[in-house]
C-alpha cells in the first residue's frame, strides 16, 4: 500500500531515500543544532503519477519530528 512507505535515512549522503521497484526518490537535507532543513527533491515521474510525492514528504517530516 502507497501510504505504508518505509524511507531510509542515508546519513553518509546527508539524504532520505524512497525505492519504489527500479525508481529511487531522494531528499537531501542539512543537519543543525536541533534543526534539519529539506534543501533538495528529487523524485522519477512515474512514482510522482502514482502518488508517492506527497507520502514520501510526508514521511520525512514525520520521521524528522522530535
Amino acid at each position: 500500500m502507497i501510504e505504508d512507505v518505509e524511507i531510509t535515512d542515508n546519513e553518509f549522503l546527508r539524504q532520505f531515500e524512497l525505492e519504489v521497484g527500479d525508481h529511487m526518490a531522494r531528499i537531501e537535507y542539512a543537519a543543525q543544532d536541533r534543526k534539519i532543513f529539506l534543501t533538495k527533491y528529487e523524485m522519477p515521474s512515474d512514482m510522482e503519477e502514482q502518488g508517492f510525492r506527497e507520502v514520501f514528504i510526508k514521511a520525512c517530516l514525520l520521521y524528522t519530528s522530535p
